[in-house]
């Protein structure tokens, strides 16, 4: 239920590619799904060595988080290697807290000003991006 009362159809999904200055690639996407107020989101970097993929996914069923990772390198396990978390601690809830516990004074931030102006820049830029379609460069701000 929302404030008004009213049903909300809305959805809202957003992908966003990137490359890293070191030529590491990645790829994010995320979606909030209305009917039975599902969402999904996740997270894939590629390197020359191997990738990493994070995902999650909340529904009416509960929630699945899971970690895949691959390596080429010598000492790393081979195949694709798998973690996976049903339910548990919500890392956004975790986060929502202890941005209320900083505004109580009982903690610092859990993103300093500069690192939220750099998420800030990097959202941004992905808007100029669709807007455009021109590839935005993100200058290094955090340090």
């Amino acid at each position: 239920m929302n404030a008004g009362g009213q049903p909300v159809e809305i959805e809202d999904s957003e992908a966003v590619a990137f490359r890293f200055q070191s030529g590491m690639l990645g790829s994010f996407q995320g979606g909030y799904y209305v009917e039975g107020g599902a969402s999904h989101t996740g997270m894939t970097l590629w390197s020359s060595r191997g990738w990493m993929k994070l995902s999650g996914r909340r529904g009416s069923d509960g929630s699945v988080r899971s970690f895949q990772w691959y390596s080429t390198h010598p000492e790393a396990p081979h195949g694709v290697q798998t973690e996976s978390d049903q339910g548990g601690t919500n890392a956004y809830q975790l986060f929502v807290q202890a941005a209320i516990d900083a505004a109580r004074g009982a903690r610092p931030a859990p993103l300093t000003p500069q690192d939220s102006l750099h998420v800030l820049d990097v959202i941004f830029g992905g808007y100029r991006a669709s807007e455009t379609g021109i590839a935005q460069t993100i200058p290094v701000s955090i340090q």
